[in-house]
């Protein structure tokens, strides 16, 4: 069938009906369609995601690909996927570390939440996804990282650079995202990283119960008021799949993770099921990566989500620019 008009501008109207769900916006006009051609009822393009670990990634390849598939005379769609990741945008006193779009704090108002867990698994989500990741275990006092990743190897000096190590994918150059565990706490590690350092986003992890809501309070309370972009907040050990019978039980209560989010207007990002299988891989410094797992799936998704919420930051601050 002979089209009469350029086969590419024919499909470029389909395509800027295409709204991006969490942007808000056309694929079109994003600039997220590229190297477009349609010849003899085949058309091509590519599509460029906002981040490797995009959420929607299946959702937004469906929906073009159906925009594009029912004009007349088109008899096959190939869509090529990619990711266009923006780096951060931050305050003029805070500076970019080179080689990284990303850094991604991971906070807590206390110890024992399982917030070095949530960091390595966030940063596992993300690698699984496809992006380029290092992990940074800040947490001078106690730092547990090494251990959980089962590395033994010491991160090796070279004149004025320090070379890190590289354990289950997490990648030691050119990162993607850097992930950050902070120490527990509003001390000088949190405060000087927000202060000096160009972040995407700060992840803070609770658990439920109310008891350690407090804690946590002050410490979304100090990263507001320092002007950093809190991402929203991961509720850990939410529940226990019980092996018998399959029901959760709440060992830790429940309610925190969501009250901490209304309370100040933040995403619940997760709740992560407890599992003794995530305690028993820390100890061996082998991360429970199976499809199966309900723990795992719920890491990859809330990796998804966190990649997510800086994309849509990074381009609220580009269109007020």
């Amino acid at each position: 069938m002979l089209w009469r008009q350029p086969p590419e501008k024919m499909c470029c109207e389909p395509l800027g009906r295409v709204i991006d769900p969490e942007l808000g916006r056309d694929l079109v006009s994003l600039g997220m369609i590229s190297d477009l051609q349609a010849e003899n009822g085949n058309v091509e393009f590519t599509l460029h995601l906002t981040t490797p670990a995009c959420p929607l990634r299946e959702q937004l390849r469906q929906m073009a690909h159906q925009a594009v598939a029912v004009l007349p005379g088109v008899q096959e769609v190939r869509i090529n996927m990619d990711a266009r990741l923006p780096a951060s945008i931050g305050l003029p006193s805070q500076s970019d570390l080179p080689g990284i779009h990303n850094v991604i704090a991971v906070a807590s108002g206390k110890g024992g939440v399982g917030k070095s867990t949530v960091a390595v698994n966030l940063a596992l989500g993300l690698v699984d996804s496809g992006a380029r990741v290092g992990l940074l275990d800040a947490d001078f006092y106690g730092p547990n990282i090494p251990q959980m990743l089962g590395s033994l190897s010491h991160p090796e000096v070279h004149g004025d650079r320090i070379l890190p190590v590289s354990a289950h994918g997490l990648q030691v150059m050119s990162f993607d995202y850097l992930v950050v565990d902070l120490p527990p706490g509003t001390g000088d590690v949190p405060l000087s990283l927000v202060q000096l350092v160009n972040l995407a986003g700060v992840v803070v992890v609770t658990t439920p119960q109310r008891v350690a809501i407090a804690d946590v309070v002050r410490c979304v309370e100090m990263f507001l008021m320092t002007d950093a972009p809190v991402l929203g907040v991961v509720e850990n050990m939410s529940y226990l799949i019980c092996p018998d019978c399959g029901k959760q039980i709440e060992i830790f209560g429940r309610g925190g993770g969501e009250w901490l989010a209304r309370q100040f207007n933040l995403p619940l990002l997760g709740q992560i099921p407890f599992d003794p299988e995530i305690r028993e891989g820390g100890d061996l410094g082998q991360p429970v990566r199976k499809a199966e797992s309900s723990v795992w799936q719920a890491f990859r998704q809330l990796a998804g989500k966190v990649a997510g919420q800086v994309s849509v930051r990074q381009y609220k601050i580009t269109e007020h620019m």
